[in-house]
C-alpha cells in the first residue's frame, strides 16, 4: 500500500506543469524583429538578450526601454503577457495562434491580429493600445475589459467562454462582428458603458 501511494505521488509530481522555472521574460529588441529570436528576450527589464524564448510558464512583458516591433513567427503560449503604456511598437500575429493562460493586458503600442486563433485564460484589459483582433476567433475565458484604447473587430469571433465563474464585461462597449456567449454554467455580466453593437451574428451556444 505505501510503495502505491509513492508511486502515484512520484507520477504526480512528474505531471506537474513546469512552472517552478517559470521566468520573465523582457522584450528587448530596439529595432523591428521576430518573436523566435533569443537574442530579443531578457530575464530582466532592458537586459542583455540570450534568454530562452517564452514559454508556457513564463511571463511576457513589452515597456517602454525597448520599442523595436516584434513580429509572431511561431505559434505560442505563455503563462501572461503585459504590454505597458510605454511601448510604442508594433506587435503583429501573422497565422500564429496565441495562448496566455492567465491575463493579458495591453496598454501600449498597436497589436495587429493575424488569420489564427487567440485564447486569454484569464483576464484581459484593453487600455490604450491600438488592437485589432484576429479574423480568426478570439476568445475569453475570463474578465474582460474594454477602456481608453481602440478595439477593431477585424471580421472576426470574439467568443465569450465563462469557464471557471461568472464574467463581467466591463469598460466600454467595443463594435463586434461575431459575438458568441458560450453557455457553460455560469453568468454573464455586461456593465460596459454603451450598446454593445453586433454586425454580422450574434451567438448563444454551449450546453447550458
Amino acid at each position: 500500500m505505501r510503495l502505491s501511494i509513492t508511486c502515484l505521488c512520484l507520477a504526480f509530481l512528474l505531471n506537474l506543469p513546469n512552472y517552478a522555472t517559470a521566468a520573465n521574460r523582457f522584450w528587448v529588441a530596439a529595432t523591428p524583429s521576430n518573436w523566435n529570436n533569443t537574442a530579443n528576450w531578457s530575464t530582466v527589464s532592458g537586459g542583455a538578450g540570450g534568454a530562452s524564448i517564452p514559454g508556457v510558464g513564463d511571463a511576457v512583458t513589452f515597456n517602454n526601454v525597448r520599442l523595436g516591433d516584434c513580429a509572431i513567427d511561431i505559434p505560442l503560449s505563455v503563462l501572461n503577457i503585459t504590454v505597458t503604456a510605454g511601448y510604442t511598437g508594433i506587435i503583429s500575429q501573422n497565422a500564429n495562434a496565441i495562448s496566455v493562460v492567465n491575463n493579458a493586458s495591453f496598454s501600449g503600442g498597436v497589436f495587429t491580429g493575424g488569420s489564427s486563433n487567440i485564447t486569454i485564460g484569464g483576464n484581459f484589459t484593453l487600455a490604450g493600445t491600438t488592437f485589432t483582433s484576429t479574423s480568426a476567433t478570439l476568445e475569453f475565458d475570463g474578465n474582460a475589459t474594454f477602456t481608453s484604447a481602440s478595439f477593431s473587430h477585424n471580421n472576426g469571433t470574439v467568443r465569450f467562454n465563462a469557464t471557471g465563474g461568472a464574467t463581467t464585461i466591463a469598460g466600454t462597449s467595443p463594435a463586434f462582428f461575431v459575438l458568441e456567449f458560450v453557455g457553460d454554467g455560469f453568468s454573464y455580466n455586461i456593465t460596459s458603458s454603451g450598446n454593445i453593437s453586433v454586425s454580422n451574428s450574434l451567438n448563444l451556444t454551449g450546453a447550458s
